[in-house]
């Protein structure tokens, strides 16, 4: 629960678009270091706990690393014309049927993010 600033406007564009997630370091390494811990207890010496090791975190950083990557996403990039004469292009999850060039637009941001809805 967070206090956004809203900005009204004019949407001007319209396009689809696909959300492509990034690289996810965090999945990695956690795959990386829960692989490693695994691994260490394959064998009955030190080598082998050694081996198992390394091989499980290798595994285990690619496969943290494709989860974390996910999926692509249906999207919508909007073009707003701000009443304050300031343009915005916002990429959200949806599709170019959401909006309609001339449309009012209220945009929303804080947090981070920044959301446009047809108002």
């Amino acid at each position: 629960m967070t206090a956004q600033s809203v900005e009204l406007g004019t949407v001007e564009t319209v396009r689809d678009v696909t959300i492509q997630p990034g690289n996810s370091t965090l999945g990695a390494a956690t795959g990386a270091v829960l692989g490693g811990l695994v691994g260490s207890n394959i064998g009955s010496g030190t080598r082998a706990n050694t081996a198992g090791a390394v091989a499980g975190a290798v595994g285990g950083g690619l496969a943290g690393n494709a989860i974390g990557r996910g999926s692509s996403t249906a999207g919508v990039e909007v073009g707003v014309l701000l009443d304050s004469g300031r343009r915005l292009n916002i990429v959200q999850p949806g599709t170019s049927n959401d909006f309609r060039p001339g449309d009012r637009a209220r945009v929303s941001s804080g947090g981070g993010t920044t959301r446009v809805v047809r108002g």
